[in-house]
């Protein structure tokens, strides 16, 4: 593999999904116990290749990356980008983060391609933020992570049965953000944006769900903040209206 980013255990089949990200682009299964391979596939289930050196560098020595272009029309490229999460739900419905294409895939458990959903995608908007963070304007340190060209870095689903909510770390915007799982139709944010205080998020890169509903994310390359925050699940209520 090349430089796998995270994988998930879906005990109905007893196969371990990873994704084999940075160096290549794919999803591959292997078998939980044996190793043994079972199958592989890139974005909208085609046989992956492995990027040109000719594409764009962002990541360095972490390899060669493709990365979208600032698009806010069209399916996307036909091949990932880099895979950076790939959870299951429990009906086998496997979703990959497609990171620097910002999009996240859904394919069935046989790697089918089913739908995709948008993460941050376009040029984001210039910030509103006022007040001061790492020593500066927390306009300036918003509109530097505007500019950061990758998201969604992780995702969890919510611990009902159903797993009806799904939560995006969206590094591009600095929140979490909530979508109903099987529609995949936006519900709403959490996070104040980048900075250092609590509540607000730099450079999320993971997240995670208790058996409670409360959400935890982890922020890693930011310049101060490396840590882990918990957000606590205070209920449901009505999305506001538009």
């Amino acid at each position: 593999m090349g430089g796998p980013a995270s994988l998930s255990v879906y005990p109905k089949t007893n196969e371990v999904f990873i994704a084999d990200d940075f160096f290549n682009r794919r999803v591959i299964v292997p078998d939980a116990d044996t190793d043994a391979f079972k199958r592989m596939w890139g974005a909208f289930g085609n046989v992956p290749t492995d990027p040109p050196t000719s594409e764009v560098r962002y990541l360095g020595s972490y390899g060669v990356v493709p990365l979208a272009p600032h698009d806010s029309e069209g399916a996307g490229p036909l091949q990932f980008s880099n895979v950076h999460c790939v959870p299951v739900s429990n009906e086998g419905l496997v979703y990959v983060c497609d990171k620097a294409n910002r999009r996240i895939q859904v394919f069935t458990i046989g790697g089918k391609y089913l739908t995709q959903v948008f993460i941050s995608r376009g040029k984001l908007p210039p910030s509103t933020l006022t007040g001061m963070a790492f020593g500066k304007p927390r306009r300036e340190i918003a509109d530097v992570a505007a500019q950061s060209p990758t998201s969604p870095n992780s995702m969890a689903f919510s611990p009902d049965p159903q797993q009806r909510f799904m939560y995006v770390a969206d590094r591009r915007r600095a929140q979490v953000l909530i979508y109903d799982r099987k529609t995949l139709e936006y519900l709403g944010a959490f996070g104040d944006g980048p900075g250092e205080a609590p509540g607000q998020l730099s450079a999320v890169h993971d997240i995670a769900v208790d058996s409670q509903g409360n959400v935890y994310t982890a922020e890693s390359d930011s310049p101060s903040n490396k840590r882990v925050q918990k957000f606590v699940l205070k209920g449901m209520s009505r999305a506001p209206s538009k």
